[in-house]
């Protein structure tokens, strides 16, 4: 029998801490053995069966008086790359909360690190995984669709502001660019971005983008706007979105190429809708595939809780885990590249 994987968690009030921890207590093979807090007014976010751990103020006293084998970080991106660098460093395997940073520049020399020292790192893109998301990449790699020639993909959430309604905080610091680096399309958008790079396969080589930012709002970073992404092959893909909804989220991703289409919506029914003038298809060339997913608590659900063994199988088994820091890297590279876009106001040439 194996042992159960000794974990720790560093961060304690990440707005996706409180999620990440609900889907370890679905983990029956984990043992969280500790928390790291950036100031012991953060565990009043724990919940059971977590209270009774201990908690440091020193990610050095952590390493020093706890023995574990993995870790999950959780820390504002001005923040994330340092300690994850201490913690690399000491060789242990890393979960880190998306982006990593607030920027490729400041994650790079962690990429480097990490890449040096051989542990296993994933960033929190737990779409990857799902059971949707893994069809529409094999029926693009059996040529359902034939060459891509574009992606369309769109993703709407709740304003920023309006205290008497669930709106987001502005004075959280996911609004400060000190802190964050940048907004919807470093803490969203960047999710579409992952997951275009896992379907396609190919590199960015331009960058076209035009980002909003509310000046009717206290933050400095951008509530939406929309990139052009041009990759090697040909296909253009499009990203639109931004805090521009009343309540809930909005999503799209549409695959259109030389002999067929696949349409998503992430938010609706799970389905995906697909035409193809392949013979594969010729009884039925346009056909609703309709799935049963059993839900899950967490974050990502049941998807999320895949990420995170996948993860630790890895390090058991002692291969390259399903995402890795070097994709989360190039997510980061492409943000980077709208935001250089917007503030220019031209095409960005990139090699991505």
């Amino acid at each position: 029998m194996k042992s159960k994987f000794r974990l720790a968690f560093v961060g304690v009030d990440h707005p996706h801490g409180w999620l990440y921890r609900e889907s370890l207590k679905r983990m029956p093979e984990v043992e969280v053995v500790a928390f790291y807090a950036r100031s012991e007014d953060e565990t009043k976010t724990l919940q059971e069966p977590f209270t009774s751990r201990p908690v440091y103020t020193s990610i050095s006293r952590l390493l020093a008086e706890e023995d574990f084998e993995g870790v999950m970080v959780m820390l504002p991106n001005n923040e994330e790359p340092q300690a994850c660098m201490e913690l690399a460093e000491v060789g242990k395997h890393i979960m880190a909360e998306k982006p990593v940073a607030r920027n490729a520049q400041e994650m790079k020399p962690l990429v480097d690190l990490v890449n040096r020292v051989g542990i296993k790192f994933i960033v929190g893109y737990p779409w990857r995984f799902h059971p949707i998301c893994q069809d529409i990449k094999r029926l693009l790699r059996e040529g359902l669709v034939g060459r891509v020639n574009t992606l369309d993909s769109k993703m709407f959430a709740s304003f920023v502001g309006a205290e008497d309604m669930p709106h987001r905080d502005p004075n959280h610091y996911l609004f400060n660019k000190k802190v964050s680096g940048g907004g919807f399309f470093n803490w969203l958008l960047v999710h579409w971005i992952d997951l275009i790079f896992f379907f396609l396969k190919d590199e960015v080589t331009s960058v076209t983008a035009m980002v909003d930012t509310d000046v009717n709002l206290p933050i400095d970073v951008e509530v939406g706007g929309a990139a052009l992404l041009k990759f090697s092959k040909g296909a253009i893909a499009s990203l639109h979105g931004g805090y521009y909804l009343p309540e809930g989220k909005e999503s799209t991703f549409n695959i259109y190429g030389s002999e067929g289409w696949i349409r998503w919506n992430p938010q609706g029914e799970p389905e995906i809708h697909a035409f193809t003038t392949s013979s594969r298809w010729q009884i039925a060339p346009e056909r609703k595939i309709r799935y049963s997913l059993t839900e899950e608590g967490g974050y990502g659900g049941r998807y999320g809780i895949a990420m995170l063994r996948d993860w630790i199988e890895s390090i058991r088994e002692d291969r390259p885990p399903v995402h890795s820091i070097n994709n989360a890297l190039r997510a980061l590279q492409v943000v980077d590249a709208v935001y250089k876009s917007s503030q220019a106001g031209r095409q960005m040439t990139e090699r991505i």
